[in-house]
C-alpha cells in the first residue's frame, strides 16, 4: 500500500512525492538545523548531520507504518518541505500527519493547507483510514489554521508536553473521522 516511484500527489499549489536520497542537498540539512523551523517540531533533534540525515533518508521510507513525501511546488518543482502519514495503525485504521515547511519564503501560502489535503485525501480515499490526526504546539499558529482549514476537531489540549529551548510547550490534538462518520 506503500507509493512507489513515480507516484504523485498534485495538488493546486503542491505536488507531492515519495521522499528518498534523491531529496538529500545542503538546503534540506540546512531546513533541520534552523531553530526557527524546527521550533515546533517534536521530531528533530538539533543539531542534525548530513549522516543522521541520509540514514533517515534510507530507512524511514521502509517503515511499514509511516508513508513519507517530498512537497514540492507545483509551478517550479522546488523542493520545500516533507510531509508524512505516520504511526499508521492498520489495525484501527488511523494514523497522524506530520509536515514540515522548510522554505520560510513560502510559509503563509497554502503550501502546507494544500500538502496536508492531499495526504488527508490519500489515507482515507486510498488507504481506508476510518482516523487522521495532527498533533502541533499550542503557539504553532500556522498548524492550527491548517486544522481548520481541513474541518479538523480539537479534541484536546496535553499540557507540559513538548520540552523545547529550556521551557515546556503544550500540545493540541486535532483530528477528522473519514467522510459520514464524524463524531
Amino acid at each position: 500500500m506503500k507509493p512507489k516511484d513515480p507516484v504523485f500527489l498534485s495538488g493546486k499549489k503542491v505536488v507531492l512525492e515519495p521522499l528518498s536520497m534523491r531529496h538529500f542537498s545542503n538546503r534540506y540539512l540546512q531546513w533541520m538545523n534552523d531553530p526557527v523551523v524546527c521550533a515546533d517540531n517534536r521530531h528533530a533533534v538539533l543539531p542534525c548531520t548530513g549522516t543522521q540525515m541520509k540514514n533517515y533518508l534510507r530507512h524511514a521510507p521502509k517503515s511499514k507504518a509511516d508513508i513519507l513525501f517530498a512537497i514540492r511546488l507545483k509551478k517550479s518543482g522546488r523542493h520545500v518541505g516533507n510531509i508524512s502519514l505516520n504511526g499508521i495503525s492498520w489495525i484501527n485504521r488511523s494514523g497522524e500527519i506530520s509536515v514540515l515547511i522548510g522554505e520560510k519564503s513560502v510559509w503563509g501560502r497554502g503550501i502546507g493547507t494544500d500538502a496536508c489535503r492531499l495526504v488527508m485525501d490519500y489515507g482515507f480515499e486510498r488507504l481506508g483510514l476510518h482516523r487522521i490526526w495532527m498533533g502541533m504546539t499550542s503557539r504553532n499558529i500556522g498548524m492550527v489554521k491548517i486544522a481548520r482549514r481541513l474541518s479538523m476537531k480539537r479534541e484536546g489540549v496535553f499540557k507540559d508536553f513538548l520540552f523545547k529551548d529550556g521551557r515546556y510547550l503544550d500540545m493540541e490534538q486535532w483530528r477528522k473521522i473519514n467522510a459520514g462518520r464524524e463524531g
